[in-house]
């Protein structure tokens, strides 16, 4: 069943499931002995377990399964299922369903149970859930905490959507009426055509923000200057949940201004204020990653330039510890030889030449003319971004930053003046670096004087670094907000902490945490010290003889025969099927989950039956996920028109509505599988894939690998190619953030134990935050695997493990772990309980801010875990191929995409990010598809061609 589904019996079930679901308890089973005769136990039985696994009363006995009835009747020593042949009198079913009511507690719903219910789910209930699939989820948990029967399913429906636009309504009259007459006046002038403008203000601040550029970066702080200027505050939607907020302002962004001048004003106003409040967040992070590119620009464009005028012709010498080496021995040998005839022999002298020029091009002096050159693009360039900047956003920090607070404040006092130096103190400790003293700090008649533009370039750097691990936070921002702001709100409450922790099943005490992963350390060294020797595959080799320095040597996998069942089953599905058209693979895909129920309208009407939309939402989604276009695809049918697909695309897609429907079809896959056949199914893997697109935006980057402009689609498979999760990211985010968010947010019913990752995939903070995180393995395909190390779990105990020399390293530092262990499962429920992405949270734990102390505190649990994982890989070649399969899974779907994202040579031709997203995941919903038409087939190919004894 999907979320928001009536409660209905399934078709089938396990055993497993019969027991969780189906058990009788021992006070069951004593009542149900007061009833005389087989039959009426029986029935009894069913009714009561019906009950309390449905929240009613089946309407007659036959729409319960027979597999329930008769495992019920077992559980009563009874011989047959006694209620197959029951005719169920209505005086008889009466008193049946009286008796087992009186004794669960459960009661008929009546006019007055469902009259609070509305009430309640109006008032609480859709504060949390704003959907009707969510809101029915409540009604379902709400009633059956009460032990009162659900009503129908119709009515049912009209309760939860009476609840639902109840909720809305209320909502719009509060927001209104606390909206100021100026602020109203100024929403509805957003909504006014200009005579000399061919589109209002509004559609102008739906535009998304163009590549970082100084004419783009002055283009968005106008649009955020026009957005504050409206006026509203904070106060105005304190009490609006945030996914409403999103929801209402995605309607907004929906409609144009015509459509929404027709609103009534309570409703126009709220759409308004919600769309105002959350497009000032998104703005106020464009102007801040704008400013960080331009920043980042600064220091690459010099990089460029310098390799382009000074170090094409300088000639890098490799291996310096080798030649410092060569000379100490000479010099040792004949102390009183001369330089030509000692050392030249050894090294030669065109070596000592190219040294020379690489130190005089690497030093001090190299640094100077990189400052130098750096200043000059600065000045005569990006100078430029500095008065927009400081102006428009509030920078705060609480901590080590402080000092570059300050200093971008004396910065913006002197924006606009042409001093060379500033006529004030200025902070120095913690902004300018020793490295840039020289050209910052000048010498003027005895006197030090701080030149600003130099001064200004060290600011800038820092608040570079200090953002990127949320150091320094952004009033008004969304993303780069107040990191305080992402952890959990309640964690003082000692109540509230606790059932955090046992939440994740992990216990309060730092201690009791510790000690069984030392033990687990210790038992993990002490067993692959004495299985290496016996390891044919594995051993330490000691370079030069360096008995302290030994690297692993690992012998590469063989590459394993395709078994020869897959031919088989690919041979007689092609005898079978044939080819199958992709969109034929689509339609019965949704005729058999139904998917495009999630695809409703952002505003409230639906003119349409969901028969009439269900083709054009289907056609839609294939134009997008094969990216030939919605053009194209109405110029190939000839029942739908172009604006008819515009409209339904517009109006009907999200990125929400595409992930549930993706939800949907990988339970749907996962229901169907046979264990048998493909396995529990409990690991997936993670990795990126490049997609070309279009580079006027903010997400896409420039690789150099590629040569060319592209973003990464993160896609999360489970080891039997099905897509769990997917998400857009730029090529500089963090592929750590990208793996937890996968993990924590996929929302299907597969539950992941095991997650292989490639080496960019993996840290030890990664380690660290998937063993908080309820024991999740992470197991990733380490490339520089030779120079991995072993970490000790205790001082002086190197001794122990003999065949390990040179692969140790020092002892795990546990008391970091247990200072720091409060904040780090903080942190770890907040990824948990979802209160802001993954890369928010771990923004705060990047290689900028390693001084950190709960930062040195994962690390540590992070060793810890990666030497439990290394003693595991290294010792079985079973996991090693285990690893590389799953990974090679990730390749296979990749190349499927490939074959399936065909339109525009693969191209995402937008640049509004929220279409590269709808793509991308329409892409996904469309292999999962085929995923789930595949499934379908193997196993009815199997099972009708009597395969089963054939595979290997």
């Amino acid at each position: 069943s999907m979320k928001g589904d009536y409660p209905r019996f399934l078709a089938s079930y396990q055993h497993e499931e019969l027991v969780e679901h189906f058990l009788l308890q021992a006070a069951e089973i004593e009542f149900i002995k007061e009833f005389r005769g087989d039959v009426n136990r029986n029935v009894v039985g069913v009714l009561l377990k019906s009950l309390l696994y449905l929240g009613y009363f089946p309407e007659s006995l036959d729409q319960v399964p027979a597999a329930i009835r008769s495992f019920i009747a077992t559980q009563l020593n009874l011989l047959w299922d006694h209620t197959e042949h029951d005719r169920w009198h209505s005086g008889t079913k009466d008193n049946h369903l009286s008796l087992v009511r009186q004794h669960t507690g459960w009661h008929f719903p009546t006019a007055h149970d469902k009259q609070e219910l509305e009430q309640w789910l109006r008032s609480e209930g859709a504060r949390e859930a704003h959907t009707e699939e969510d809101l029915l989820e409540s009604a379902y948990a709400s009633l059956r905490s009460l032990h009162i029967e659900l009503p129908s399913e119709k009515e049912l429906r009209r309760i939860v959507n009476a609840a639902l636009n109840g909720f809305f309504h209320d909502l719009y009259s509060r927001v209104a009426s606390r909206l100021s007459e100026p602020v109203r006046v100024k929403l509805d002038q957003l909504l006014i055509v200009a005579e000399t403008e061919a589109f209002s203000p509004f559609e102008k601040l739906k535009s998304d923000p163009a590549e970082a550029g100084i004419d783009n970066l002055k283009k968005e702080v106008a649009k955020l200057q026009q957005l504050r200027a409206i006026g509203i505050v904070a106060g105005d939607l304190a009490d609006i949940p945030p996914k409403a907020l999103h929801i209402l302002s995605r309607r907004a962004r929906n409609e144009r201004a015509g459509e929404m001048r027709e609103h009534p004003p309570p409703i126009r106003y709220t759409l308004m204020a919600c769309f105002v409040h959350i497009q000032g967040g998104e703005v106020t992070d464009a102007v801040t990653r704008m400013m960080l590119e331009l920043i980042r620009k600064i220091d690459t464009l010099t990089e460029r330039q310098l390799d382009r005028d000074l170090l094409h012709d300088i000639k890098r010498v490799e291996g310096k510890l080798q030649i410092l080496f060569r000379i100490a021995e000479a010099v040792v040998e004949e102390p009183d030889g001369t330089v030509r005839e000692v050392l030249f022999p050894r090294v030669k002298e065109e070596t000592f030449q190219h040294l020379v020029t690489e130190f005089k091009t690497s030093g001090p002096q190299y640094r100077l003319i990189h400052q130098f050159y750096m200043r000059n693009k600065y000045v005569r360039h990006y100078r430029r971004m500095l008065p927009p900047v400081l102006e428009n956003l509030a920078f705060r920090s609480d901590n080590r930053f402080q000092p570059v607070v300050e200093a971008l404040s004396v910065i913006k006092r002197y924006i606009g003046t042409k001093h060379q130096y500033f006529p004030e103190e200025v902070p120095l400790e913690g902004v300018v670096p020793r490295s840039w003293e020289a050209t910052v700090i000048e010498d003027k008649d005895g006197e030090a004087k701080i030149n600003r533009k130099y001064y200004e370039l060290c600011v800038l750097q820092k608040l570079e670094r200090a953002l990127k691990c949320k150091e320094v936070w952004v009033e008004g921002a969304a993303a780069f907000r107040n990191p305080v702001d992402d952890l959990p709100t309640d964690w003082a409450s000692e109540e509230k902490r606790a059932a955090y922790y046992q939440a994740l099943n992990r216990p309060l005490e730092a201690k009791s945490f510790i000690d069984p992963l030392r033990a687990r350390l210790t038992n993990a060294l002490t067993t692959f010290n004495r299985e290496l020797p016996r390891n044919p595959d594995v051993h330490v080799y000691y370079p030069k003889g360096n008995i302290e320095r030994g690297l692993f040597a690992v012998s590469r996998l063989k590459a394993r025969a395709e078994p020869q069942s897959i031919g088989l089953i690919k041979e007689a599905i092609n005898r079978r099927c044939g080819m199958l058209d992709l969109l034929d693979v689509f339609v019965e895909a949704d005729r058999l989950t139904g998917f495009t129920r999630f695809f409703t309208h952002s505003g409230t009407k639906e003119v349409r039956t969901r028969e009439q939309l269900r083709p054009l939402i289907i056609l839609d989604l294939f134009a997008e996920g094969t990216n030939t276009g919605t053009k194209r695809v109405a110029k190939a049918n000839h029942q739908y028109f172009y604006d008819e697909l515009l409209y339904v695309r517009k109006t009907y897609f999200s990125v929400e509505a595409l992930r549930n429907a993706n939800g949907a079809v990988v339970n749907k896959i996962l229901a169907l599988r046979n264990p048998r056949l493909w396995g529990e199914g409990n690991a997936c893997a993670s990795d990126g894939k490049r997609f070309e697109s279009w580079s006027q935006n903010l997400m896409t980057e420039w690789r150099s690998r590629y040569k060319g402009y592209g973003v990464l689609v993160y896609w999360h498979v489970q080891t039997n190619a099905v897509c769990i999760y997917s998400q857009l990211r730029s090529f500089s985010s963090s592929e750590v953030a990208a793996m937890i968010e996968g993990l924590i947010r996929h929302d299907t019913e597969m539950r992941v134990e095991k997650n292989f990752v490639d080496s960019h995939g993996q840290s030890e903070v990664a380690f660290a935050f998937c063993h908080l995180l309820g024991g999740i393995r992470l197991m990733p395909r380490l490339k520089r695997i030779k120079y991995e190390r072993l970490y000790l779990p205790d001082k002086g105990r190197s001794a122990d493990w003999p065949n390990l020399a040179g692969v140790l390293t020092r002892p795990i530092r546990w008391e970091l772990i247990e200072q720091q262990y409060d904040e780090m499962m903080k942190h770890a429920i907040a990824l948990n309980n979802r209160t802001a992405t993954a890369e928010a949270i771990l923004k705060r734990f990047n290689s900028y801010n390693t001084t950190h102390p709960t930062y040195k505190a994962l690390a540590e649990l992070g060793k810890v875990e990666k030497t439990l994982y290394l003693c595991d890989y290294l010792s079985s070649l079973e996991l090693r191929y285990e690893v590389n399969e799953g990974l090679n899974v990730v390749e296979r779907w990749n190349g499927a995409n490939e074959f399936i994202c065909y339109g525009r040579q693969g191209v995402l031709a937008t640049n509004s990010r929220e279409q590269q997203e709808i793509a991308t995941l329409s892409l996904q919903l469309l292999h999962n598809c085929l995923m789930l038409i595949n499934t379908i087939l193997v196993e009815q190919t199997i099972e009708k061609q009597q395969l089963l004894d054939q595979l290997s």
